[in-house]
């Protein structure tokens, strides 16, 4: 049985959105880690923070 339409939609347009953010996240964590010397060893750090600053930016536009 087909599924409908609008539910594919659905579907496909999740996966965008966590390629989106996984991208902003990726992006973020590479400019804290230059803004923090370039250490070794922090990426975890890194990633956790810019994923909160991302989250936090985009809850507060709505």
């Amino acid at each position: 049985m087909a599924r409908p339409k609008a539910a594919t939609k659905q579907t496909n347009q999740a996966p965008a959105q966590g390629q989106d953010l996984q991208q902003q996240v990726a992006q973020k964590a590479y400019e804290l880690w230059e803004q923090n010397g370039r250490v070794e060893g922090q990426d975890l750090e890194n990633w956790l923070e810019a994923e909160h600053l991302i989250r936090q930016t985009r809850s507060s536009q709505g």
